[in-house]
């Protein structure tokens, strides 16, 4: 855990005002993806999109090719284009940068950086952090969201 980093923990209304006032986003999730991390991002890269926003799917590699059937898993970059102009970051099922494709990039690069997390011993780095350890995933949390 980066205990220099302030951890605010922040209600999700908080992230979806967030999300209403930027345009430019980056979904990303902890590296080597399970279907929930996987399933999030997904799900939150469509929502992003019908609220018009600007999203790049972000992994250190290319998701498993037993979720290749999933609407948008071909959409996962594994390079980030260097006019990105990223506003907002957002980490799915995981709060600890070192562990998600984040660590790749400068703090510039990623801007504001949210995390959304289910796990109880979550680092909770991000900038605003919402977690709720009860929710026994993290796509139950962006189905909220969204």
């Amino acid at each position: 855990m980066n205990t220099s980093h302030t951890q605010q923990v922040v209600p999700l209304q908080q992230i979806a005002d967030v999300i209403q006032q930027h345009q430019r986003f980056l979904v990303t999730a902890h590296m080597a993806p399970d279907g929930d991390a996987i399933g999030s991002s997904i799900a939150l890269l469509s929502i992003l999109e019908a609220l018009g926003k600007d999203v790049i799917l972000f992994n250190d590699v290319p998701y498993p090719a037993q979720f290749h059937f999933l609407t948008h898993a071909d959409r996962v970059q594994t390079q980030l284009p260097d006019d990105a102009g990223i506003e907002v970051s957002i980490l799915c099922d995981c709060g600890d940068v070192a562990r998600s494709p984040l660590h790749l990039l400068t703090k510039e690069q990623r801007g504001l950086f949210l995390v959304v997390d289910h796990h109880a011993t979550s680092a909770l780095e991000g900038d605003l952090n919402f977690n709720d350890p009860d929710a026994p995933c993290v796509g139950i949390l962006i189905y909220q969201l969204g």
